[in-house]
């Protein structure tokens, strides 16, 4: 029989005993082709294994199985067959492994996820054939048939080595030091924020100011604020000095800045983080006067938006922070959005990721419309969407201007910010728009992406402390923000110049971390490594 060709799983003439074989089949390595532009720049081959890999459409092809200082790189054998493709896998985007024994009815030998430092090949099972299951952050699932008498005990060790130590920048970072880029085409992010702010009227070409706004460069070296772009739009009448001072009283330094002017009511929407009033209900003047600029400029008519549930923000009351208080603000109205904290999306993340998995697997659910509730996530992506469509009817309808905070203003705050603008202004529902909309909402105004992706090196990453989805600090703000999108492309889909196509390459270029663009949590921490964004 050739095998040198995909076949199905359900033809006759691939009976389970060749499955069995090929999977033991011994390809030397000196097959193993690969050209030029299958590598980055400074990727190396560190190991490789002979595996089977299972498709989607649960089809086989023999190949290599690479282990890289960036990815888990499959290569079929040989190259040249028909359909034959590479997949990868970057190993920041790793949430967890099963390796399992076909013995035991797949039952799972090792189930290895975010602390992988720990875990040993079970050296016992030698000669038995596994099934390695690959499940990513980005919910791609790839699985492979495995044996284990080609290597497959130091190939698993040296993968389990290299995911310990993947929060380690220098080898996942090396395609942006490719000296092979022109690097006097790099795109100036910051004027063409600018040349957006231009665009909506907020300042006059030229001059960086117009009546009633101005942009500010007090931030130029993050002394304002760390997490927040160097270049911030804000009232004419507010000088530096008062934003110095509005800095200490708003959480993280992250002070009111306006993001956009709607052409039609010259209403305008600003973003910050919570105030720092605590129990002694303690003000700031130059906010307050701040507030009042705003709402003037707006003809009385502004709302400020809490993102968070009432009762949070009164729980972090106690802590020192808290939410604006009516009186001192000239009763402008506060409106909770009730939308739930990183926590409650994680955990639902999780029920969902598990009930995917299942799927894959050929699971069968007689109630899987019901577990697809249980998880909660669409109630979650409602939940956002329904928060953005009261702002964009205050925004529009009712002319008022905007300011939203949830409690530090990048998780929740860059949801409803996004999606007000993108229901608001069709340049951001075009591929230009929406990539500057993501780069100055979510990138220059510092969501956390190498916290919330899971990213960020660990204190415990020694320690059992079990799957991607235990770390604290992760949760799928961004990746239910795509989601929310996706669900505005199906209810108006001429009205977008992408699909979901391009929304699921931007989730797999967060977890990729390909280029410097999602890397750390705010700019100061790129801009001080030299990363390019």
């Amino acid at each position: 029989m050739d095998h040198h060709r995909s076949v199905s799983l359900e033809e006759d003439s691939w009976t389970s005993v060749e499955t069995h074989e090929a999977a033991h089949e011994v390809i030397p390595p000196s097959s193993l082709a690969l050209d030029a532009n299958d590598m980055y720049y400074g990727e190396m081959i560190q190991a490789k294994a002979p595996v089977v890999y299972v498709s989607p459409q649960r089809m086989l092809q023999r190949g290599f199985l690479c282990l890289t200082t960036y990815r888990l790189l499959f290569v079929p054998h040989p190259k040249s067959m028909l359909h034959s493709t590479l997949v990868d896998v970057p190993l920041c985007n790793i949430a967890e492994i099963l390796l399992q024994d076909e013995r035991a009815n797949m039952s799972t030998i090792s189930s290895v996820g975010y602390s992988l430092g720990i875990n040993e090949y079970p050296k016992d099972l030698d000669t038995i054939k596994h099934h390695l299951e690959v499940a990513c952050k980005n919910f791609c699932i790839v699985r492979f048939e495995v044996a284990s008498t080609f290597g497959l005990s130091s190939f698993y060790n040296r993968l389990l080595d290299a995911l310990d130590s993947v929060h380690q920048i220098a080898p996942l970072a090396f395609a942006c030091a490719d000296t092979d880029r022109h690097h006097d085409s790099a795109v100036d992010v910051e004027a063409l924020i600018e040349q957006d702010m231009v665009r909506q009227g907020i300042v006059v070409p030229g001059t960086r100011d117009s009546g009633a706004f101005r942009l500010s460069h007090i931030n130029q070296v993050f002394r304002v604020c760390p997490t927040y772009p160097t270049l911030l739009a804000v009232p004419r009448a507010i000088g530096d000095a008062e934003l110095q001072a509005i800095g200490h009283f708003r959480a993280k330094g992250r002070v009111p800045v306006i993001t956009y002017r709607h052409a039609d009511s010259d209403a305008i929407l600003a973003r910050c983080a919570q105030p720092l009033v605590g129990l002694r209900r303690r003000r700031c003047n130059h906010d307050e006067r701040y507030m009042r600029i705003l709402q003037e400029q707006a003809h009385g008519r502004l709302y400020i938006i809490d993102c968070r549930h009432q009762t949070s923000a009164y729980g972090n009351v106690a802590l020192g922070a808290g939410f604006e208080i009516a009186e001192f603000y000239n009763n402008v109205p506060l409106l909770f959005m009730n939308i739930e904290n990183i926590h409650s999306m994680r955990d639902s993340i999780r029920r969902l990721f598990e009930l995917v998995k299942g799927e894959v697997r050929g699971s069968e659910r007689a109630n899987w419309l019901s577990s697809l509730e249980s998880t909660r996530w669409l109630e979650h992506v409602r939940s956002v969407l329904v928060a953005a469509a009261m702002g964009v009817e205050k925004l529009v309808d009712e002319r008022a201007s905007l300011v939203v905070h949830c409690s530090d203003g990048w998780d929740r705050t860059a949801q409803i910010m996004s999606l007000i603008k993108i229901a608001c202004d069709p340049y951001y529902r075009t591929l230009e728009g929406f990539a500057l909309l993501v780069q100055h909402e979510w990138v220059a105004f510092g969501h956390r992406f190498e916290s919330r992706c899971g990213l960020k090196p660990s204190s415990q990453a020694k320690k059992p402390v079990g799957y991607y989805w235990d770390d604290e600090q992760t949760s799928p703000v961004f990746v239910q923000f795509i989601d929310a999108v996706w669900q505005m492309t199906q209810q108006a889909p001429c009205s977008f110049e992408f699909n979901e196509r391009y929304l699921m390459a931007i989730v797999d270029e967060v977890y990729a971390r390909r280029t410097g663009t999602f890397l750390f949590d705010c700019d100061e921490q790129r801009m001080v490594r030299g990363i390019d964004v």
